[in-house]
């Protein structure tokens, strides 16, 4: 998602499922998909689904009936795919689903890093610094259950 594996997105919190969602710019050729996982040792059935729109979803891989333990890697065909969702049936225990990074294979797709904000732009702009490429795209997931009690301390947490 940002090209380091230093960095996780971690859901809102332990309810099944849990999902993350990307938004690509514009239409993508896809042929495939890597998923590192916080942990290798946590089994997480889940399945990924595309979308030229947001509302219809085409199921391209899917682990729910027989997870495996360990980074997932993933191959398919989805063309002109706006969008492509993780969702996650299940996690260990009830630790709360964390993702190091989602990478996926295409014609033309380099990277699929966040884009940052017209801040982090302008100051990467003025001081030159090297950070990953901000490719188009956008994550979004669901928004924290309001049953949930504000005192508590997530499980996992952006590093």
């Amino acid at each position: 998602m940002d090209g380091s594996k230093d960095s996780r997105w971690c859901a809102n919190g332990g309810g099944r499922p849990q999902w993350l969602q990307l938004e690509f710019d514009k239409p993508q050729s896809l042929t495939g998909a890597k998923i590192v996982w916080e942990s290798n040792a946590p089994i997480y059935p889940h399945k990924l689904e595309t979308s030229t729109d947001g509302k219809k979803w085409t199921v391209v891989a899917d682990t729910t009936n027989s997870p495996k333990g360990g980074d997932t890697t993933h191959s398919f065909t989805a063309k002109d795919a706006k969008y492509l969702k993780l969702t996650v049936g299940g996690t260990p225990g009830t630790g709360w689903v964390s993702v190091r990074e989602i990478s996926v294979t295409g014609d033309g797709i380099k990277s699929i890093a966040a884009k940052g904000t017209a801040k982090e732009n302008a100051v990467e702009k003025k001081d030159g610094a090297r950070r990953p490429m901000r490719p188009p795209m956008k994550m979004t997931s669901p928004p924290r259950s309001s049953n949930s009690p504000p005192s508590r301390k997530p499980k996992c947490s952006r590093t």
